[in-house]
């Protein structure tokens, strides 16, 4: 936020009011409605005034530590908002007023960086992403935490993977990192323009290797399987300490099915402990980069700034 609109924004808190607990300040009418970008780190609870186009403007906003409904509250009054990322927890019992009364359609939206702590979703009930729309999506990175061990891993993967399918005729890039404890289903036939993966490794079973070696520009069949080709690939660090075994499994199984066509190497981003410990043979069919390198290389788009002038 800017000085003089913080200066201003100070200027309405009561001073020499050692007893005061609570304080509603409805400045977002002041400086609000023109803004196009917007950051704020800290908690708080989004009140509107009741304008349904009071955020008209906005297209880029980051809310940090926030309340899933004031999150919803906040997007139901940005209809032009194109990139968001968001920091939230996840409570079935918070939102459970609403579940059938709200749909948020973000018709422009077209990147969504989302951390969400699921410890008090209760399992069965809807899901953190039941209440939105976005036809346009591209990019989507999603941080899940608070899964219990033995808990609803499943149910989290299948919400997630069902989300990002939802947007197959948009969705290029895709990250979902957690501690699932389980195996994600099957999904990379689901989404036919993906270019980028994230993924806890050790996660991967056979089947999910196969697929992903299967969108490789290097496989044989990916010419006539009318899919976009994968591009990079980025290894998250996981629970189950197979990344290392499934990453080698991926470089063996695409050196069976390489093609004899020309290809680009699919880039593999992975963390500094495991990119010391390989060791590539020349014409291998990927190229391995540090999670530094790639986070740096891709810093103006992928992980850009969200929010900030």
């Amino acid at each position: 936020m800017p000085r003089y609109q913080l200066i201003k924004f100070l200027s309405v808190i009561p001073s020499r009011t050692p007893k005061i607990r609570t304080l509603t300040v409805r400045v977002f009418d002041a400086f609000l409605i023109d803004r196009t970008r917007l950051p704020i780190d800290a908690y708080i609870v989004f009140s509107p005034c009741g304008s349904k186009w009071l955020l008209r403007n906005l297209r880029s906003l980051n809310l940090q530590l926030v309340d899933q409904f004031d999150l919803i509250e906040c997007l139901s009054h940005s209809p032009r908002i194109e990139e968001v990322r968001a920091w939230f927890n996840f409570s079935t019992q918070k939102l459970q007023p609403i579940h059938h009364h709200v749909d948020v359609s973000l018709a422009h939206l077209t990147y969504l960086d989302i951390t969400l702590n699921v410890d008090s979703w209760d399992q069965g009930k809807f899901g953190p992403f039941e209440h939105f729309r976005l036809p346009v999506i591209k990019t989507l990175l999603l941080r899940v935490f608070g899964i219990q061990h033995g808990g609803h891993g499943f149910d989290i993967w299948d919400l997630s993977i069902d989300f990002a399918c939802q947007y197959k005729s948009s969705l290029q890039n895709l990250e979902i990192d957690g501690r699932f404890f389980t195996t994600p289903p099957p999904f990379l036939d689901r989404l036919p323009k993906l270019r980028h993966l994230g993924i806890p490794m050790g996660d991967l079973n056979n089947d999910l290797i196969h697929g992903l070696v299967s969108r490789f520009s290097s496989s044989a069949h990916q010419s006539c399987r009318g899919y976009s080709c994968l591009e990079s690939l980025c290894v998250f660090p996981c629970s189950k300490g197979h990344g290392a075994a499934n990453l080698h499994a991926i470089i063996d199984h695409a050196a069976e099915k390489k093609s004899s066509a020309t290809f680009h190497p699919v880039i593999v981003v992975v963390t500094y402990d495991l990119f010391k410990s390989l060791s590539l043979h020349p014409g291998c069919v990927v190229e391995i980069m540090k999670q530094g390198d790639w986070r740096e290389r891709r810093r103006n788009d992928l992980y850009r700034e969200i929010g900030s002038e």
